[in-house]
């Protein structure tokens, strides 16, 4: 073999190493672009409501109704919302409901039904507002919006607004 001969061989086994190393570079970025990913850049996940809320209900009726709200991620996209929530009035049950993100925060509609002493009562308050961090990156949410009452035989309904700061000022 002679000298340019032995300098491409050369060439050929310093450039193996690159090659392979782009290659792998490039593999990774396809499975990661088909995640919705691109050039290592992912999108950040979708922010979640869930916490544990503490506010009141301001009922047009009733007046204002000091309540907790414990919403948690329930399906895998985590857009389906179940958990708990109770009050000073000895009211409690459970919530379902859904979370649609947007940017920081998120929308949202929830179902706080009503626990009753035979079971599940079809009486139950029906929210739909907004949530977001106080600030960007932030783990104090603050969620508001309006309510009606449906299936109590009684069309009432309010405003409501929770944070999940137990001492808010």
């Amino acid at each position: 073999m002679n000298l340019k001969g032995i300098v491409a061989a050369g060439a050929l086994l310093l450039l193996l190493p690159v090659v392979a190393l782009a290659q792998d570079d490039l593999s990774a970025d396809i499975a990661e672009s088909s995640r919705g990913c691109l050039l290592h850049h992912c999108p950040p996940p979708p922010p979640k409501m869930d916490g544990h809320y503490y506010g009141e209900l301001v009922d047009r009726h009733f007046g204002k109704i000091p309540v907790e709200i414990i919403p948690a991620q329930g399906s895998p996209s985590g857009l389906k919302i179940f958990g708990s929530w109770t009050d000073n009035q000895g009211d409690d049950g459970p919530i379902k409901g859904l979370e649609r993100p947007k940017g920081i925060g998120g929308t949202f509609g929830l179902k706080l039904f009503i626990s009753g002493p035979e079971g599940l009562l079809k009486c139950r308050a029906v929210l739909n507002g907004a949530w977001s961090p106080i600030q960007a990156g932030s783990w104090v949410k603050n969620m508001a919006g309006v309510y009606s009452w449906k299936g109590c035989h009684q069309g009432d309904g309010g405003t409501f607004s929770a944070t999940t700061d137990p001492n808010p000022e």
